[in-house]
């Protein structure tokens, strides 16, 4: 009744937050984000995402497959949180991040869930659903690690080009 991020399936990780956050989703606003109509999320201009389907999960059944930190093989080098945001069509396919665009309206079909997360190359809608990381801040993605450390990074440095298990890939488990 009082999500931070209505609708879609089962209950969001910034709801999952707020009991640490006070509820407030003004916590997630990011002054950098240029694209209100992409991120005008009821709760003010998000930019963050959380990695999926590698780390995150939504929360709709009582047994949802989470991942515990042992799974994780390099936990200081997988990024769990980025800065995010969708990337135009015509950016899509170009294999420097550092190029990837970002759209001013969202492509495809999407609802709230999909811009609260940075798709991977192992989910099927990576390519139709394209809310990457993305670099807002000086060039660089803000980035949490699954150790907890806070890391400005080059989007070129997350790997999200490289295919899973790329030893240089910072999204997978591996």
């Amino acid at each position: 009744a009082n999500a931070l991020l209505p609708g879609g399936v089962g209950t969001h990780w910034p709801d999952t937050l707020s009991r640490y956050t006070g509820g407030d989703g003004k916590i997630y606003n990011c002054p950098d984000v240029k694209e209100p109509t992409v991120f005008g999320l009821p709760n003010g201009n998000w930019g963050i995402g959380l990695n999926y389907p590698n780390i995150g999960t939504f929360l709709a059944n009582q047994n949802p497959n989470r991942i515990h930190e042992s799974r994780i093989a390099k936990t200081s080098a997988t990024v769990v949180f980025a800065d995010v945001a969708w990337i135009t069509a015509a950016s899509q396919g170009i294999p420097d991040p550092e190029q990837w665009v970002a759209a001013a309206t969202p492509l495809g079909t999407s609802s709230m869930q999909d811009r609260i997360i940075f798709r991977t190359q192992n989910n099927a809608f990576y390519a139709s659903l394209p809310c990457r990381t993305y670099p807002r801040h000086n060039k660089m993605v803000m980035t949490v690690h699954a150790d907890g450390h806070f890391e400005a990074m080059r989007n070129t440095a997350i790997g999200l080009h490289l295919p899973q298990s790329d030893p240089n890939a910072q999204w997978d488990l591996e």
